[in-house]
């Protein structure tokens, strides 16, 4: 046909409208042409139709539904059915409710229905169907084409075959293209699809190239096998990166040696993970690649933007997310020409402690503004220009974040779909975020203009209701959660889609289409064939008996598949991996049916020559004395100089092997540089965690106190983190209070209740709640009247349980850090503590929870764990000294006498209360503490002095090394593992070396 049409032009004759299209571009052609009653509905608005649908009969649908909503997925899920049952012309006449899924169908289905005819409505499926019953009266015997040609669809549905016969009454000449192989039921359920009366049925011949390829489809015999091997080849390889690079290199080849890119082809399976990884080995070998399988929507840098403007607000103004937003490129947004930067918000964020919350994030930048403005009359003239500096940099920074705040807000508004997005469009517009996104408009390039083109698209469909707009008025986080949803069944084509360049999509999407070369990639048990199939609230049975898609149909349908890929070039290459995901993975067993039948040739593994990764790693491999061939053919891919790599290589080798000795372990040997490291440490000392953060980590000490490196994300759970220093706030205040009126611990004579009462009444709520998480979490913390909760449990704790019955004396008990006077013990002092090391002088800062006295010169020291407490064995290995070091200063500054330390679980759980993790023997029973307990303070000090001894030399001769040992906990929850140079290897040869197993 195309060649006639050809011809027809060149010979200077008129050709008439040609078009090439699908089947659903016609079918919606035909029904804006001529269909005037009835509209059309999708999406969104497709989705309003099901939940009002619901909603009006929700007695008939109880199991939809929990607690008066609908189920999460529900309404998806029974457009899917429905969809199908549609489409299938499925006879539910044999349909029975089943036990297991006791959802009435046929119920639905007649509702469903009515509704759209109420509405004058028809989705997609009925719109092909009234095509199908409405095209004779509307082309009234004149002909809707003069030449129909149709090419497939393999095994068409109930209602796409209804459109064909539909098609086939109204045109002149129709040629239906039907591939079929004679002989091969395991690929098709019918051999003859019957469109019109007295249907010619013509089997085109087929080459002998095609017969020899589709003996994998005959049964397996003794028969000779078919020799391939000079026309199929297949290898197996380590895994799917090696995979994809040996075909980009076949690739690379075929390409210098003159082949079209657009005459090669990659076959992927439907698996969102392989499309990424293809992309990024054709992109090292600088291949040029097309995929018409789209991007996903929500992968767009500039959507990802968007989106986070959004939840910036629904999250409550998190420092994750509001880092996320102002830190895009997309977003560029100013006060008084004056750009908020992420690094400020970010650094303020762990000063304040912020959690989220508009007013939290203001109260806290004010009170830090208080506390820096507050001269105090030792301030030197330099502290004084500082604290002046900074205040005036903390305003700054406070009128930007308000003047977000203020910008943001007009979003956090209920309102209809149309007026949300109405609303989304304007502050994208004030953020910068449309401008920056116009600006690159004319590269046609550029996929970010493509990103943008669509999400505009899905916004005007979003307002337009998919046909059938909603007047609900919704959240912005119902919203939110609406325009994701929508996202994420959306793709985006990025630039460049039709230059001349390597083929790279699905089965599907190639089938039919003819190459030179075709490569079939990651061909495995699981993915090809791939034989899930989703039919919501339908057991297999009930599948059957409706005539929907069985497992067995959807495998014949990618044995079709297969075999369209397996004849579609002139030399086919099929590989997969021998593990996946860290599995092992196994041959699709379309592999075994071809090597069954057929001799294939095998594919050879050929260096990576025209890769840009490999040539640095060859590069190294020859400094380093290896035999490296094709020089001349890797050797200007790389992009590091063989001095740079040379002078790597040799650090690697004669300074990382062995123990920690050289500045590249962190281990320094300049003086100079030392002291400067270590400067104004004699006169600030140490925190608790410090020390411990080295006895843990060497390295860990340097990147933080030295360098003070801080992960992008934040350092702790936010959330967590905000809950236990209001618990922390509340019991203050609650044990001040009762000291102030003369009153120690509480005691099981006094009201229970109303003491709860008063020590909830303690706990600040101030611009904390921001979600339903985080109230539930709020009110297990501090309960009300019908829950206990951690608050509640503790008062009666307290009053019960809890011994020794000594004094709260000291409350927040600073030593050498400054603090608001409200929330510490007045008795705290500006100064160190300064205990003695071993003869050894140590500087000790930091503030105290809680001691308790006995009035006999004898305290305990309590710390208060909303989160995991540390077990013993790790405050005996340096990594938790905080109670030890707190109990030496506290007997050093307070003249009393240490006998224990305990930690008091305020979380949930079987450890709920005191617990003492060391004690003094003589004390055991004063303090409740089992006489065969093996714990005694007075070694464990020894112990902690041991530790701090080793950690301050270490410290002071400049050792910043990874750690020595294999101990997991170490390296748990370490915020630079991923930039951490700890090598296993040779940790193990050094504890060998030291004679340690």
């Amino acid at each position: 046909m195309a060649a006639h049409i050809r011809s027809s032009l060149l010979f200077g004759k008129t050709v008439p409208l040609f078009c090439v299209t699908d089947l659903d571009d016609i079918v919606g052609y035909i029904f804006d042409q001529y269909e005037n009653e009835v509209g059309q509905v999708s999406g969104i608005g497709l989705r309003n139709i099901i939940i009002s649908l619901l909603m009006e009969n929700a007695k008939d649908f109880p199991t939809l539904f929990e607690d008066g909503e609908l189920r999460d997925g529900v309404v998806d899920d029974l457009i899917l059915v429905l969809h199908t049952i549609q489409d299938f012309g499925a006879n539910l006449n044999k349909y029975h409710v089943d036990d297991l899924f006791p959802v009435n169908i046929h119920l639905l289905l007649s509702l469903y229905e009515k509704k759209l005819e109420d509405e004058h409505l028809l989705d997609s499926i009925s719109i092909r169907l009234k095509v199908a019953s409405n095209l004779d009266a509307w082309c009234g015997k004149r002909p809707l084409f003069k030449k129909l040609v149709i090419l497939g669809p393999f095994e068409p549905t109930y209602s796409q075959i209804a459109v064909l016969r539909a098609l086939a009454r109204n045109c002149d000449k129709l040629v239906y293209h039907h591939p079929f192989i004679p002989g091969t039921m395991k690929v098709y359920g019918q051999q003859i699809i019957d469109l019109v009366k007295d249907m010619e049925i013509i089997d085109l011949p087929s080459d002998d190239r095609t017969i020899r390829r589709t003996h994998m489809m005959r049964e397996w015999s003794d028969d000779p096998k078919v020799d391939l091997s000079s026309e199929v080849f297949i290898a197996k390889f380590l895994d799917p990166a090696s995979e994809a690079r040996q075909a980009a290199q076949r690739i690379s080849e075929l390409i210098k040696d003159g082949t079209d890119p657009e005459e090669i082809a990659i076959f992927l399976p439907e698996r969102r993970e392989v499309l990424p990884l293809i992309k990024e080995v054709l992109n090292d070998f600088h291949i040029p690649f097309k995929s018409d399988t789209g991007t996903p929507l929500g992968c767009s840098p500039a959507v990802q933007t968007a989106i986070e403007v959004l939840e910036t607000i629904t999250q409550g103004y998190s420092p994750d997310h509001l880092n996320k937003l102002i830190s895009s490129p997309y977003i560029c947004w100013e006060v008084d020409g004056d750009k908020l930067h992420y690094e400020e918000v970010d650094r303020l964020s762990l000063i304040i402690r912020v959690s989220k919350g508009q007013e939290a994030w203001l109260k806290g930048i004010d009170a830090l503004i208080e506390k820096v403005r507050s001269s105090r009359p030792e301030m030197s003239e330099g502290q004084r220009s500082w604290c002046a500096k900074e205040t005036e940099r903390l305003l700054r920074i406070r009128k930007q974040i308000d003047a977000l705040f203020k910008e943001l807000s007009g979003l956090n508004a209920k309102g209809t779909i149309a007026e949300h997005v109405s609303r989304f469009r304007i502050t994208l517009k004030k953020m910068g975020w449309t401008d920056s996104l116009e600006r690159i408009r004319w590269n046609d390039d550029d996929p970010e203009n493509a990103a943008y083109s669509t999400l505009s698209r899905l916004l005007d469909s979003l307002i337009a209701g998919g046909g059938y707009p909603s007047d609900d008025v919704i959240s912005l986080g119902e919203f939110t959660s609406e325009l994701k949803r929508e996202i994420a069944g959306a793709t985006y084509h990025s630039g460049g889609l039709y230059e001349r360049a390597v083929n790279v999509a699905g089965y599907r999407s190639l089938a039919g289409r003819h190459f030179k070369h075709s490569f079939l990639l990651f061909t495995t048990e699981g993915d090809m064939p791939k034989l899930s199939i989703r039919h919501p609230f339908l057991n297999s049975k009930q599948v059957k008996d409706l005539g929907l898609l069985s497992q067995e149909d959807v495998l014949r349908q990618e044995r079709y598949y297969f075999l369209m890929a397996l004849l579609s070039a002139d030399s086919v290459n099929i590989s997969y991996p021998s593990y996946q995901g860290g599995k092992k993975a196994l041959p699709s067993p379309f592999l075994i049916d071809i090597q069954k039948n057929t001799e294939l040739g095998e594919m050879e593994k050929l260096p990576l020559l025209d890769s840009h990764r490999s040539s640095q790693i060859y590069l190294g491999g020859s400094i380093a004395g290896k035999t490296i061939e094709h020089e001349g053919s890797w050797l200007n891919n790389s992009s590091i100089s063989p001095d740079t790599l040379c002078e790597r290589m040799n650090i690697e080798l004669t300074k990382r092997h062995g123990p920690y000795t050289s500045p590249y372990d962190g281990v320094f040997g300049d003086k100079e540089m030392i002291g400067n490291i270590n400067g104004g440490r004699e006169q600030n000392g140490f925190s608790a965690t410090m020390l411990e953060t080295y006895c843990k980590c060497p390295m860990r000490y340097y990147l933080s106190y030295v360098l003070r490196l801080q992960p992008m994300e934040g350092t702790e759970d936010s959330e967590a983190l905000r809950i236990g220093n209001l618990a922390h706030e509340a019991l203050f205040r609650f044990y001040r209070s009762r000291a102030e009126r003369g009153l120690g611990m509480v005691s099981d004579d006094e009201d229970l209740d109303a003491i709860k009462a008063e020590l909830r009444s303690m706990f600040p709520r101030d611009g904390f709640e921001t979600s339903a998480q985080e109230a539930a979490a709020l009110r297990s913390m501090i309960g009300d009247g019908e829950m206990n909760g951690s608050l509640g449990k503790f008062i009666d704790f307290q009053a019960e349980m809890d011994m020794p019955r000594w004094t709260p004396e000291y409350l927040e008990y600073g030593f050498g850090i400054k603090g608001p006077s409200d929330s510490m013990d007045p008795r705290s002092t500006k100064n160190p503590a300064i205990l003695s090391i071993d003869g050894t002088k140590l500087m000790i800062r930091g503030k105290v929870d809680r001691v308790d006295t006995d009035g006999n010169g004898n305290f305990i020291i309590i710390d208060y764990k909303t989160g995991s407490a540390p077990e013993r064995k790790h405050m005996l290995k340096g990594y938790n000294m905080q109670l030890l070091l707190y109990m030496m200063a506290c007997e050093e500054l307070l003249g009393l006498n240490a006998v224990g330390g305990a930690y008091y679980q305020l979380r949930q759980g079987p450890e709920f209360g005191m617990n003492f993790i060391t004690a003094a023997p003589e004390h055991f029973a004063e303090l409740g503490i089992d006489t065969g307990s093996k714990i005694d303070i007075h070694a464990d000090l020894q112990t902690c002095c041991k530790n701090v001894k080793m950690a301050m030399e270490g410290i002071a001769k400049g050792r910043f090394h990874p750690v020595k040992d294999l101990d997991g906990v170490r390296c748990k929850y370490c915020l630079f593992s991923k930039i951490c140079r700890k090598d296993e290897m040779r940790i193990l040869r050094m504890t060998l070396e030291q004679g340690v197993i």
